[in-house]
């Protein structure tokens, strides 16, 4: 994700160009002009300012676009970003440097504030900005990186304001924890209830059922936090089910597509019956809650239907990726079984002959 930051200083055009070019904080491969060189930009939009006679009031706009941590993204490729980004101030001279000095990669944008097409001053509107905001959002999704929640997004409340992504640089976020704690319990796991049990084996308390709208979390430390405040609609509950639907497809297909893969041998796990058992547990809750009674005109005959469907389901989509597993490791172990007896067969026959010939002489 990037968030995008328009600074009011009170520097020099001067001033502001050696601080984001400054050798500390970047390289001269990360530091490019558009329409104006890297080496000379000061120069050259003085010298445009001196063309239109605009040499007073507002001398630039600076823009900061900072990257998530979590992102997997290179200098070169968060610059290339930078300038796609620039291209968007037709007219005017910008001049992108990347810097490399902190956790986050951002790329600070110097904007002359005065146009060398026809010497117009700089403009922008609140719904300018936002627009700006916009298109980084969509040059992080082209280069497959989160991108930021704006306001106005019908299914998240809120995005994620600059001092929570200073906070979160700074590894003092419980949210931006909670966040890393997600993605790696549904990069480790199969279905929604391995997801579960793997946040608990986190410390994270998971409210996850289908009589609700939304996933609640509650963290080790008891802050609680809905999946609708985690700035990426990845994370909302409709979504990360088809997540698990799409990585159930995927691990079913692969393991039918690779028989011959080094796979372990597979009975019914433990981990198995610890998801039963769980779930065991939250239907005992439900029922005490009523949460399935919120609606009085389902009988107790449709409540019990509802939660057979979702037991089988839990033990069907375990067993049944075991049980493909395991027969697949069958199978290699009955070609083993008959190199064996093969190789049981010619040491016989060797052993024969070798009898024979020593009893001949």
């Amino acid at each position: 994700m990037a968030i995008i930051k328009f600074t009011n200083s009170k520097s020099t055009l001067k001033h502001i160009i050696n601080y984001i070019t400054q050798d500390a904080k970047t390289s001269t491969e990360l530091i490019t002009g558009k329409d104006c060189t890297s080496d000379n930009a000061l120069e050259e939009m003085q010298t445009v300012k001196n063309l239109y006679n605009k040499t007073t009031g507002r001398q630039y706009i600076h823009l900061v676009q900072s990257f998530s941590p979590n992102d997997n993204l290179s200098y070169d490729k968060a610059h290339e970003i930078g300038l796609e980004l620039a291209k968007q101030y037709k007219g005017f001279q910008v001049l992108v440097a990347t810097h490399t000095d902190r956790e986050h990669v951002h790329n600070h944008l110097v904007i002359n504030s005065v146009s060398f097409e026809d010497g117009t001053k700089f403009q922008q509107s609140k719904k300018d900005m936002e627009k700006i905001k916009v298109y980084s959002n969509e040059l992080c999704t082209k280069n497959g990186l989160s991108t930021i929640l704006l306001k106005g997004n019908s299914k998240v409340s809120s995005s994620l304001t600059l001092k929570e992504y200073q906070v979160a640089n700074k590894g003092q976020s419980w949210k931006m924890q909670l966040i890393n704690a997600i993605d790696y319990s549904m990069e480790n796991s199969l279905t929604k209830n391995d997801f579960i049990l793997n946040m608990n084996s986190l410390g994270y308390q998971v409210n996850w059922n289908d009589t609700r709208k939304n996933i609640t979390y509650t963290t080790p430390t008891g802050m609680k936090c809905r999946d609708n405040k985690l700035y990426d609609i990845k994370y909302l509950k409709e979504n990360m089910q088809n997540e698990f639907n799409r990585k159930f497809k995927r691990e079913k297909s692969n393991t039918t597509a690779n028989p011959n893969e080094n796979t372990e041998f597979y009975t019914v796990q433990p981990e198995t019956w610890i998801t039963v058992f769980k779930w065991i547990e939250d239907t005992k809750d439900k029922i005490k809650n009523m949460e399935y009674k919120m609606d009085k005109q389902i009988s107790m005959a449709d409540i019990l239907n509802t939660l057979k469907k979702e037991l089988t389901e839990t033990i069907r989509i375990h067993l049944e990726v075991q049980m493909m597993k395991y027969q697949e490791e069958l199978k290699k172990l009955q070609k083993i079984k008959w190199k064996n007896i093969f190789k049981g067969i010619l040491i016989g026959i060797v052993i024969g002959i070798l009898v024979t010939v020593l009893w001949i002489h």
